[in-house]
């Protein structure tokens, strides 16, 4: 029988992983509105099991079992590497399609590795080698994925149109922040969600464009879930909402409208009062 040549091995281990890779992206695309199912993520480590040695056999790669089984393997392996180098969903407005690249580009380079181990063109010290190489490579990227986080995170801060701050004041220590987005996805309404604690005390900063709303706008938008909450309008334009767990300030600067929540009247007045502007980095660092 002919044997077949390397280059065609590979690139029908390589076919055979887009595929695959396909099937998984499309699983966890559909997944994305509702987070990941339990359901859906035995789906992801079941299919690309018996697909791929479904497809490997089809495609007649040289001991197609093996590679059937070395494909999975290595893609589950690589794909944690690739998916630390996507950014959160959260930090920029990319179609959620560009989250399934990952694990077409992650099978693929799985199956057509694992086609090149599993012919007869490799020996076992290239494989070695090429083991060594991918985990190599996946421990390097698992090390840097929080530098590689904040990077995106420094990126998108520096993108929004609101004026960044942080609160400049003794005792109290920086937890999060968060990049939020409307519910609608409106590009003009993204915002900073911070975090900060206390002691027993743990108050949030939450800054927004101020068009279209303003601070008493804002405070009489409620969930639907939730009764309304009187607000009162304070000397200088600033808004205060009594509620069943603390209070939250409302006050504009700028181009931004700002929310403390707090846990006393006192506390989220000297929050507003000690807010300073940030630098992307000191946010994205926490």
């Amino acid at each position: 029988m002919r044997r077949m040549k390397l280059r065609v091995v590979i690139g029908r281990g390589a076919l055979v992983g887009t595929i695959v890779g396909a099937v998984e992206g499309a699983i966890s695309w559909s997944a994305s509105g509702i987070g990941i199912a339990i359901y859906h993520m035995l789906a992801m480590w079941v299919v690309p099991v018996p697909l791929g040695a479904a497809l490997a056999y089809r495609a007649r790669l040289p001991h197609w079992g093996v590679a059937a089984l070395a494909g999975p393997l290595t893609f589950a392996f690589l794909m944690q590497a690739l998916n630390a180098l996507m950014p959160n969903p959260s930090l920029f407005d990319l179609p959620e399609a560009c989250y399934a690249f990952p694990f077409v580009l992650a099978a693929a380079i799985s199956y057509a590795a694992a086609a090149w181990a599993a012919s007869d063109r490799a020996s076992w010290l290239s494989r070695a080698a090429a083991a060594v190489a991918i985990c190599a490579s996946v421990v390097a990227v698992l090390q840097g994925r929080v530098a590689v986080a904040d990077w995106y995170k420094e990126r998108a801060l520096e993108n929004l149109d609101i004026p960044l701050l942080a609160l400049d004041l003794p005792g109290y220590r920086f937890d999060y922040s968060w990049i939020i987005r409307s519910p609608g996805g409106r590009l003009d309404d993204v915002g900073l969600d911070l975090g900060y604690h206390n002691g027993d005390s743990k108050p949030s900063i939450t800054i927004l464009p101020a068009f279209p709303r303003t601070p008493e706008t804002w405070c009489t938008e409620q969930p639907v879930d939730v009764p309304q909450l009187a607000c009162r309008t304070l000397p200088g334009g600033n808004v205060l909402q009594v509620g069943d767990y603390g209070m939250s300030l409302y006050a504009r600067q700028g181009d931004a409208v700002i929310r403390v929540v707090g846990t006393s009247e006192a506390e989220v007045r000297t929050i507003l009062a000690h807010l300073r502007p940030a630098s992307p980095a000191s946010l994205a660092r926490v």
